[in-house]
């Protein structure tokens, strides 16, 4: 009996204790609407709600702050050579046409394409945030409108990522400078076309050729063009190939003889402005190195299409170019090289 006593006496205690504490006006409004959250935070969040917890955790910072860093490093680590002028200043590198490398890549990791998207992503996520916590905020009209803030700035990342780069801008010039034939062999239905689409390699088994195009940077921000984009075994392919890169001494100047040509570097590119590339290749082993003067001739082609590799703020990505003429090597006819 006396533990039972004793029990009811803690829990009379007990009771008055709370009672005390009770607030004598009734519960405030913040806890009743806290109370009135309950439900919603112990159920099933949703996907807008999953979304928000996701951006809510440290990781998507710890992403954002890794891009960021790996854009400065970069920054710093890499030195673009301005292009080179006629005259005046140190002599410019000479450039060799036997040598394969300046300017050659064969992997391109589009680091730039994942940046923007993953920054993208997080202004996204953000946008969803503060787009679902407007409901309970004092001021919605500021979450609405840092929700569209975050939403825009989602869709210039995206709209970056579709429009940079290097192409075809307002105006071009091409033509061949080494090891090409003066004049294509005579069209079969009698008019010019072939002669405007192709051009025809004359350099013997082995031996390089040059020839030039321009590059426009067609994007709205400053690139830096880095290359051109070639596959590892092009060697082993019976068809022309890349082997470098090289510029003119002269900005102005288009289609300049090799011996005023220097091996290839990064060329800083503001928007709207251009270079003039010169393409160098090699001719396969099995190449005739005759001009295409008969009928019954098999061609080798390269391009129209090629990759050129360019970056911003250090990250890479690619652009598909569409050169104005393809090449045609004439091959001796079964050569298996």
């Amino acid at each position: 009996m006396s533990q039972a006593r004793s029990g009811d006496l803690i829990e009379e205690q007990l009771r008055t204790a709370l009672v005390e504490f009770r607030p004598a006006d009734g519960a405030p409004a913040t806890l009743r609407a806290r109370v009135d959250a309950m439900p919603l935070r112990l159920g099933d969040p949703g996907i807008a709600g999953r979304m928000r917890r996701l951006v809510s955790t440290p990781t998507w910072v710890t992403g954002l702050m890794a891009v960021i860093a790996i854009a400065l490093v970069a920054v710093a680590a890499r030195h673009v050579v301005p292009l080179p002028q006629a005259g005046g200043g140190a002599p410019a590198p000479a450039f060799d046409p036997t040598v394969e490398g300046p300017g050659l890549v064969t992997t391109v990791v589009p680091t730039l394409l994942l940046a923007e998207g993953i920054v993208g992503l997080v202004f996204g996520l953000l946008s969803l945030r503060a787009l679902s916590s407007s409901r309970r905020s004092r001021r919605p009209w500021f979450t609405l409108t840092k929700a569209v803030v975050m939403a825009s700035s989602a869709a210039v990342f995206i709209w970056l990522a579709s429009v940079q780069g290097v192409g075809v801008g307002g105006f071009n010039a091409w033509g061949p400078v080494l090891g090409f034939a003066t004049e294509a062999p005579p069209p079969a239905d009698g008019t010019s076309s072939d002669r405007q689409a192709t051009v025809y390699l004359t350099a013997a088994p082995g031996k390089p050729f040059v020839y030039f195009f321009v590059v426009h940077n067609i994007g709205p921000i400053p690139v830096d063009l880095d290359g051109i984009v070639e596959r590892p075994d092009a060697a082993s392919v019976l068809a022309p190939r890349w082997t470098a890169l090289a510029l003119g001494t002269d900005p102005n100047a288009f289609g300049q003889p090799v011996e005023q040509l220097v091996p290839f570097h990064p060329v800083a590119l503001a928007p709207g402005d251009y270079v003039t590339l010169y393409v160098v290749g090699k001719v396969s082993a099995c190449a005739t190195g005759l001009p295409p003067d008969r009928a019954g001739l098999s061609y080798a082609i390269r391009g129209p299409d090629i990759d050129l590799t360019y970056s911003v703020l250090g990250l890479t990505g690619s652009s598909h170019y569409l050169m104005p003429t393809q090449i045609a090597e004439p091959l001796v006819f079964g050569c298996t090289g």
